[in-house]
């Protein structure tokens, strides 16, 4: 059996202070922590660096890599790397929503692809 004087320090140990909160402060995984993502532009203009045909991976002069999840639209973004090959590397400007949901736009011949910021 516990001594009442051991049983008060355990019980008070957890208590607040008179005028302090015994709320544990928010951890940095909460709703409000900020992602990666969210520090990243949500529209900007890049320049096509590379594009794997069977990953689906679309590479950018700023290091950013999106996932192009369509298939079909997989040969479009393809031919952009064809071209740039042959023409210089082609301009994309990007737009992406809070899902991480984007769209791709080749800036010279304005075709469109749709991807997913994965770096």
């Amino acid at each position: 059996m516990r001594s009442p004087a051991l049983h008060a320090e355990i019980s008070s140990a957890g208590a607040a202070a008179p005028g302090e909160s015994n709320t544990k402060p928010k951890t940095e995984t909460g709703p409000g922590h900020t992602t990666a993502l969210n520090n990243s532009p949500r529209e900007g203009d890049d320049t096509l660096t590379g594009f794997d045909l069977f990953s689906g991976h679309l590479e950018t002069l700023s290091g950013r890599t999106f996932l192009v999840y369509r298939e079909a639209e997989r040969s479009t973004a393809d031919m952009w790397k064809i071209s740039g090959e042959l023409s210089g590397q082609p301009q994309v400007h990007f737009i992406c929503k809070p899902t991480s949901d984007c769209t791709i736009e080749n800036t010279t011949n304005k075709q469109v692809v749709h991807g997913r910021v994965i770096r």
